[in-house]
Parts: C-alpha cells; structure tokens; sequence
C-alpha cells in the first residue's frame, strides 16, 4: 500500500511538470510572434535612416529610335556592340511595310554601360528620331523588404530553437507548421529583392530602327508615261480593294435594303388609311 501511494504521488508530479512545460512552449510561441507595432517601428527607422550617403538603387530604362541606311548591316552591328558592352538580347522582332523594312531589339546591360552602348548604337544611325530614359528609385522599397526579411529570419531561428526543445508531438507539429509559413514570407521576400536587385544590376535598351526603301516613283530619270502607268494602276488596286470592302459588308446591305423597304410600306399603308379615314368621314 505504501509503495502504491509513492507511485500515484510520481505520476502526478510528472504530469504537473509535463503541464508546466506545454504552457512555458506556448508562451515562448506566442513571444517570438513578430509584434506589429515593434516592426512598423522597425520600418519607421529604416525609412528615416535614408540619406544621401545610402547608394540609392534606381531602375533605368531606355529606347532608342533611328534610321538605319541597311537593316540587315545595321542589325549585325548591334549584335556586336551588345556583345562588347557585355549585354544579352531579350527578344527582337523585324516586319515589312510599305516602302520600309521595321526591326525592334530588346537589351538589358550592365547599367555602368548604358550611356557607352546607347552612343555606340546612335553613331551608326542615320537619323536618330528618338532618345529617351526613364528612371524609378526603388531604395525605399529595398530597404523595406531588407528590413522585413531580417526580422522574419529573426522570428525563423527562434521557432527553430523552440523545435529543438518542443516534447510533445503536439508542440513539434505545431512549431514545423508556423516554420513552414514563415520559410513561405521569407522566399517571398527574398525573390522580390532578388528582382530589384536584377533590375538596378542591368538597365533595359528598347530600340526601334529601320530603313527606308526607295520608291519606284522616286528613281531618278523616271518617263511621264512610266509614272502615268504607276498612277493608273494604283488607281484601280484602290478601286478593287474597295470593291472587296463593300463585299465584306453584303450582309449589313441586305439588312439595310430590307430596312428601307419595310419602312416604306409601313408609310404608304398608313398614308391610304389615312386617306380611307378622311373619305369616311
């Protein structure tokens, strides 16, 4: 009897103890909750931190638009400039017009050589048509995010030291599940800054170049009958081709022809009843 009384006071001291430790996980679970207030002041600081001694991180984007005297040559040329200023081509794009031939070129470079590419390409244009930049600062939403992912890290190594010490399946389940959502802001974060960081790094080239053809009618030492043939035969693709606007519209014809006769029958019934109303009376 005495050995089953020291048994039952064991059992007892042990869950008590057990009791003590789940709460002391809980609290120590709800303190490395990142407080909304402590980080808005966080925030608050590193905003305010900003000055001019803080390089800013700023997004450049520019275009080009010029005249080539040969798209083909000019084209070459530009690959090799971009080659040599170290830069890749996004994407680019060629399409024909009448009388011109119109090429478009997507670049991202270093931004410490933006300015040396964009004169190296104007000087083999003809005629340069366009010159722009733009600029977005981003350092305030840099710094934002920076200050953002040390605090989650922060709150990350904490969870992890609670997961060391956690007892319970309960406790160990519920710490991976709050790690595991704080890993998901982190790499949020951390892919938004890598962008940022990706966009300051390397500016971006829009340029829109061409060459123009020269017209038939334009050849020098051209005959008065060669540009009358020219004209006349103009003419009649202007003619066919409304032709063949007018036919596309057939349906829209009919539902108006078919308008116009309704509308007059409807008139001339209602005029004879007027006038059998009249004879009536």
């Amino acid at each position: 009897m005495k050995h089953l009384l020291i048994l039952v006071l064991l059992a007892a001291f042990s869950t008590r103890c057990n009791k003590k430790e789940t709460g002391a996980n809980y609290a120590m679970m709800e303190s490395i909750e990142s407080d909304p207030a402590m980080e808005m002041a966080d925030l608050a600081s590193a905003a305010g931190d900003i000055s001019p001694e803080i390089i800013r991180k700023v997004i450049y984007r520019s275009t080009l638009h010029f005249q080539v005297a040969s798209l083909k040559e000019g084209t070459r040329k530009i690959k090799a400039l971009v080659k040599n200023h170290d830069g890749y081509i996004v994407s680019s794009s060629e399409d024909n017009a009448t009388y011109r031939l119109n090429a478009r070129m997507v670049i991202r470079v270093e931004t410490s050589r933006l300015d040396s590419l964009m004169e190296a390409i104007a000087g083999i244009a003809s005629f340069v048509a366009e010159k722009t930049m733009q600029t977005e600062d981003v350092t305030e939403e840099y710094i934002d995010i920076e200050t953002r992912l040390k605090n989650k890290r922060e709150v990350e190594n904490r969870y992890r030291e609670l997961l060391s010490q956690a007892k319970t399946i309960k406790d160990i389940l519920e710490v991976e599940e709050n790690l595991r959502v704080i890993r998901e802001e982190i790499e949020s974060r951390q892919g938004r800054l890598n962008y940022l960081q990706n966009q300051v790094a390397y500016s971006t080239l829009t340029i829109d170049y061409y060459e123009v053809i020269e017209r038939p009618s334009d050849i020098p030492g051209q005959s008065f009958l060669s540009k009358l043939k020219e004209s006349l035969e103009d003419g009649w693709q202007g003619f066919v081709t409304f032709l063949l606007f007018l036919l596309r519209l057939w349906p829209f014809l009919i539902l108006l022809t078919a308008g116009i006769v309704l509308f007059r029958r409807l008139r001339k019934a209602r005029h004879e009843k007027r006038e059998r109303n009249s004879q009536d009376g």
